[in-house]
């Protein structure tokens, strides 16, 4: 390998000679390999750096690979030697990766950490993290952009381990729903490969896998802050798979009670409420400095999410019941802040979508004045409402008409007593009456 560097130097004149001696060298190596794998790597690294003749160094590398050699070369400086391969254009970028993914590499760490799949996500996670402070220094708010190979690691992740998170969980979740950080307290966008990476989770792993991954999401004892909308978008998927309807009853009579997809405890409802509110937060543009009254751009990110909070509470009153504790004790622990104000505005949407809640717990009166109710919200109670008002418009001469105009008057009153936010247009409507 020395006389190989010292043939790539530029004191050395090219020329037949240099050709015939670079050859005789790659047959040499060929025949008395390297001692390990991270020499070879160590060598096609600084060819790489310097701009010199790469071919030989990397075809020692593949002999070394192919003789099964383990070897023990850091991921930065695969990650480095592959960079410099994609940048170069080199032919053997793809025999490398192959090669090291079917060989394995040891990195001194546990079992579950030497392996290729422990090597590819190490890669993935590295470059991901440097491309998001790249994106950030360039101000640019979009999808955090793949690394050049990503694509063949994202392929070897997928042939290695088919449901994605059944090898090394940590690391895998980590590399799904970690929130990318960029310098200080900013967060980046997410990966470009991420989206399919959950497709693949979602439709190729076992129940088993699912709920295990869904446990670690929603667990309180977690260390790493998520990505809110990721770990959202995974959720919803969940409940939506099409094999789960595989083997069940198509039609269902009315009075049969479909069962809950996630079953979902009432401490891991706690933590969906928390990612919703922390989706919003994310999506709130310098939230730091804006008005507190002003906070309406949260507004239509809580209720995009509220159909998957509908379906994990499944109807159950009692689930209701603790979701709403939660966000009415956040909302006085915030007082008069920016948070607080978007825990009234999931608050109040719950309400409109589980009117009885009131029965059981007590509505803070700012939640119920609050301008959430007029922003496009729709409520459970919706077209009874239209109905009753619609009757009270019914200006028949006959017996029947002014009976029914009576009831719907009547009905209209108690609800508008008990639930006065249910009805926005009643006013209006009954001025004439």
């Amino acid at each position: 390998m020395q006389m190989l560097t010292w043939l790539e130097s530029p004191t050395v004149e090219p020329g037949p000679l240099q050709a015939l001696l670079k050859s005789f060298a790659a047959q040499y190596s060929h025949r008395h390999r390297l001692s390990d794998v991270r020499t070879g790597f160590l060598h096609l690294a600084e060819a790489l750096a310097y701009g010199r003749d790469s071919e030989v160094a990397a075809r020692a590398v593949i002999a070394t690979l192919r003789a099964g050699e383990r070897g023990n070369a850091e991921p930065e400086l695969i990650r480095k030697v592959l960079q410099g391969l994609v940048e170069v254009k080199s032919p053997y970028l793809e025999e490398v990766l192959s090669l090291l993914m079917t060989v394995g590499m040891d990195t001194g760490g546990a079992t579950a950490m030497t392996g290729p799949v422990a090597m590819v996500i190490s890669l993935l996670l590295q470059e991901t993290e440097e491309m998001a402070v790249k994106v950030q220094d360039s101000n640019n708010s979009e999808v955090t952009k793949a690394p050049p190979y990503s694509g063949l690691l994202v392929d070897w992740l997928e042939l290695l381990d088919p449901e994605v998170t059944s090898v090394c969980p940590d690391l895998q979740q980590k590399l799904l729903f970690a929130l990318n950080k960029g310098k200080g307290t900013h967060t980046a966008p997410g990966p470009s490969y991420r989206p399919y990476l959950l497709a693949m989770l979602t439709h190729q792993s076992n129940w088993k896998t699912l709920h295990q991954c869904i446990s670690a999401i929603l667990s309180q004892q977690r260390e790493q802050r998520l990505d809110p909308s990721s770990a959202l978008d995974f959720l919803w998927a969940c409940s939506h798979i099409p094999r789960i309807w595989q083997g069940r009853d198509q039609k269902t009579s009315q009075k049969r009670a479909d069962k809950s997809v996630l079953r979902l405890k009432p401490d891991e409802l706690i933590s969906l409420v928390d990612l919703i509110l922390s989706e919003s937060e994310l999506n709130s543009p310098s939230s730091a400095h804006l008005n507190k009254s002003l906070d309406i751009a949260s507004c239509p990110v809580i209720q995009s999410r509220l159909p998957l909070l509908h379906s994990c509470c499944h109807g159950d009153l009692e689930s209701v019941k603790k979701v709403s504790e939660y966000l009415i004790d956040c909302t006085k622990k915030w007082g008069e802040s920016v948070m607080s104000k978007r825990c009234q505005s999931l608050l109040l949407q719950i309400y409109l979508h589980f009117p009885e809640v009131i029965q059981h717990v007590t509505l803070p009166d700012t939640t119920l004045n609050s301008e959430g109710a007029a922003e496009g919200s729709t409520c459970k109670l919706d077209v009874l409402v239209h109905r009753l008002i619609t009757l009270l418009a019914d200006s028949g001469d006959s017996k029947a008409a002014e009976s029914r105009m009576s009831d719907a008057n009547l009905a209209c009153r108690k609800l508008a007593v008990s639930h006065p936010v249910l009805l926005p247009g009643l006013q209006t409507n009954t001025h004439y009456t």
